[in-house]
C-alpha cells in the first residue's frame, strides 16, 4: 500500500504496524484497528464500515479479501503482490514499474555476488548460514525447541548472496521435521541432543538468530549464548560464526512499540534484503559502511534503531488530502489523438 502512495487511504492501521506512515496515522487521530483479541464488537463495526479489508487468511466478511504475499515462497514473487493491490486503485501502470525497478536491482546485485565468488583468489566454499531460533516452552505441542528454519525464501535469499543454507544432514535423526523447518527438542530428543546442537551451529559461517525477545533493544551477544546454552564456554568451544563475529538478528529495524519491520517491508523489498544479507555474507561486496535495515550484527554491538511517525514522507497521510487516481481509460479524439481523465472529478478534458 505504501509503495503505492496510499497510505492515507488506510482507515484503520493495524496496531503494531512498524511502518512511519502506520504510526503516524495513530498518531493523528486514526484509530487502529481492534485485535481479534480485544473488544470484538468494536473490531466488527470497524470492519464493516471499511470498503475493504485485507487479511492473510480467508474470510467470510463481505469487503474482504485474501493477502497472501507473507506466504509465497520467492522473494521476487512476494515483491509481485504489489500488482494485486494496485488492482483496486487503477495503478497496474505504477505497480509494474515498482516490480520492474525491484527486479533489476535485484538482479544487478545478484550479478556483482556471483561475479566476487567466481573472481581469482575467492573462497572455494561459499559461507554455510543456519537460521535457528530457541522457542522456550509454550504447550505439549509447542515445547522447548532449537529451530532450524530452511523456508524456501531465506534459502533463495542466502543462495542469491552467495552462501549456503546449513545442511539438513547434521540434524536429520534427531530433529523433529514441522513444515520447512527441523526442531531439536532437548526434552524429548536423543541424549547427544546438545552435540547435534553445537554441531550444527558449528557447521555455519553466518548464524541468523531469530529467537523472540519482547525487547529486542536488549538482545546482546550474550543474550544469544544464553538462549543457545552456550554461556561460559571458552572460547575456543564457541562456535566459529562466534568467534568471527558473525551473528546476526533480524530486529536490525522496529517500531516504538517494538514490532519488527522484517515481517513488514523486508517483504516487499527483495533488493534491499539481499543487500542486507550481501553485506553479511560478503561485505567486501558493499562500500565500506554500508548501513543495515533489516540484519543487524549482535557480534559487533550494532543496535536496533526504532522508526516513529516522524519518519513518514507520504504527504497524504493526517493531511485531509487524498491522493486522486483516475481509471486509466482514454478517449480518442480527431487526427488520432487521445485524451485521458483527469482532475478531481476524472472527467475528460477536451479534445485539442
Amino acid at each position: 500500500v505504501e509503495r503505492l502512495g496510499l497510505a492515507g487511504r488506510v482507515q484503520h492501521p493495524p496496531p503494531f504496524a512498524t511502518s512511519p506512515c502506520m504510526q503516524q496515522l495513530a498518531a493523528c487521530g486514526v484509530r487502529p484497528l481492534e485485535g481479534a483479541w480485544g473488544n470484538a464488537t468494536l473490531r466488527a463495526s470497524q470492519l464493516e464500515e471499511s470498503f475493504a479489508v485485507a487479511t492473510d487468511f480467508p474470510s467470510a466478511a463481505p469487503n474482504a479479501f485474501t493477502f497472501s504475499a507473507r506466504s509465497d515462497r520467492g522473494l521476487l514473487h512476494r515483491a509481485e503482490w504489489v500488482k494485486f493491490m494496485a488492482l483496486f486503485f487503477n495503478l497496474e501502470a505504477e505497480a509494474q514499474r515498482i516490480l520492474d525497478d525491484e527486479t533489476r536491482e535485484f538482479a544487478a546485485l545478484r550479478g556483482e555476488l556471483a561475479a566476487l565468488q567466481a573472481a581469482p583468489g575467492a573462497a572455494a566454499e561459499p559461507p554455510v548460514v543456519a537460521w535457528v531460533a530457541h522457542r522456550d516452552f509454550y504447550s505439549e505441542d509447542y515445547p522447548e525447541a532449537f529451530v532450524f528454519s530452511f523456508a524456501a525464501y531465506k534459502s533463495e535469499l542466502t543462495e542469491a548472496a552467495g552462501g549456503r543454507t546449513l545442511p539438513r544432514e547434521l540434524l536429520e535423526g534427531a530433529a523433529v521435521p514441522v513444515g520447512e523447518d527441523l526442531e531439536l527438542r532437548p526434552g524429548n530428543a536423543t541424549d547427544n541432543a546438545r552435540d547435534v546442537l553445537l554441531a550444527a551451529l558449528g557447521g555455519a559461517d553466518v548464524i541468523v538468530d531469530e529467537t523472540y525477545a519482547l525487547d529486542p533493544t536488549a538482545y546482546t551477544l550474550e543474550t544469544f549464548l544464553e538462549e543457545m546454552g552456550l554461556q561460559g564456554a571458552p572460547r575456543e568451544q564457541l562456535p566459529p560464526a562466534v568467534r568471527e563475529g558473525r551473528v546476526f538478528r533480524v530486529d536490525g529495524r522496529v517500531s516504538q512499540s517494538l514490532g519488527l519491520d522484517w515481517f513488514e517491508s523486508a517483504l516487499a523489498q527483495p533488493d534491499l534484503l539481499l543487500r542486507d544479507m550481501a553485506r553479511a555474507l560478503h561485505p567486501e561486496a558493499l562500500p565500506a559502511g554500508s548501513p543495515y535495515r533489516w540484519l543487524r550484527n549482535v557480534a559487533a554491538g550494532e543496535p536496533v534503531r526504532v522508526v516513529g511517525p516522524e519518519q513518514c514522507e507520504d504527504p497524504y497521510v493526517c493531511r485531509n488530502a487524498t491522493l486522486q487516481i483516475c481509471a486509466r481509460d482514454e478517449r480518442p479524439c480527431g487526427g488520432g489523438q487521445r485524451v485521458s481523465r483527469a482532475g478531481p472529478d476524472c472527467a475528460f478534458p477536451a479534445c485539442p
